[in-house]
């Protein structure tokens, strides 16, 4: 079975943001539950070859998942923030992804997930190259009050390559994208049975909407044309979450996905998340 990895790149510009899923989950520490990660591997790319399985609804199911994050906390002190956890739930869990619309939802359940290391893993293209490495604990992280990569900068990313092969890729930084709607201060309720459609200024890439649990597992993620300036997550995307309290956040974000041996790695580089751009709500 291949195993799913997620790299994710983001900055901030200092501004005091919203918490964001990454936040939410394991942020620029590295963990393995952090939920952004959880929504990427719902959009890795379905891998070739007898590596998950799907059944007859278009489901597919992961059963060994891998998770590679390079986040940052979004923080007035921190403009860069750099993360890698590879994970394998070593046949202890599953996650389910499906596809509706511009959507791709997953339920994960795993318990028992082993850190795996991939070598050292570098950054380099923006003012200074950085590094983490890998320790009995997992990989180092890296909070740097600068920023390193301005929106346009194009950041490489590779491993040297351990139990997990070596690895190349590259991702640009994003423009930041600004929510206009809906509105999420005051944690409103939505029904999952009605579009949610949200409004955004700026952004030259893609503008991803993340809704995410912080509970059970259970996540979604839409993305849109940036320049679209607009886009409507479907009822029958919301209806497949569970009810309860959710994340919701809007983030421009750059998106590259490698294959190598049985591994998946997503490398995402993330803006950080504007005023009013993050915020909780109760879906019913």
């Amino acid at each position: 079975m291949r195993a799913t990895a997620i790299v994710l790149l983001m900055t901030t510009m200092g501004c005091g943001a919203a918490a964001s899923v990454d936040d939410a989950g394991a942020g620029a520490d590295g963990g393995a539950n952090d939920l952004t990660a959880t929504v990427d591997q719902a959009h890795s790319d379905q891998p070739d070859g007898d590596t998950s399985s799907a059944d007859d609804a278009g489901v597919i199911t992961f059963y060994k998942l891998g998770i590679v994050n390079v986040s940052s906390q979004v923080s007035p002190s921190v403009n860069t923030g750099l993360s890698a956890s590879f994970t394998d739930t070593n046949g202890t869990g599953a996650c389910q992804r499906s596809e509706i619309g511009p959507c791709e939802i997953t339920h994960c359940s795993a318990t028992g997930a082993i850190e795996v290391d991939s070598g050292a893993v570098t950054f380099t293209g923006g003012s200074t190259p950085e590094v983490l490495t890998h320790m009995a604990g997992g990989y180092s992280s890296l909070a740097i009050p600068a920023t390193i990569w301005a929106p346009g900068d194009t950041v490489q990313v590779s491993a040297a390559g351990a139990a997990v092969p070596a690895w190349s890729s590259s991702v640009v930084m994003p423009e930041i994208v600004m929510l206009t709607a809906p509105t999420l201060s005051g944690s409103p309720t939505w029904s999952r049975a009605s579009d949610a459609t949200f409004t955004w200024q700026g952004g030259t890439q893609t503008t991803a909407i993340f809704i995410a649990s912080l509970t059970n597992g259970s996540a979604l993620r839409c993305d849109f044309p940036a320049t679209a300036l607009s886009g409507t997550v479907p009822a029958a995307a919301l209806s497949t979450l569970p009810p309860g309290q959710y994340l919701v956040q809007a983030r421009a974000i750059d998106r590259k996905v490698v294959s190598v041996s049985d591994w998946l790695i997503t490398v995402a580089a993330y803006r950080e998340i504007a005023p009013g751009s993050a915020g909780g709500v109760l879906l019913q």
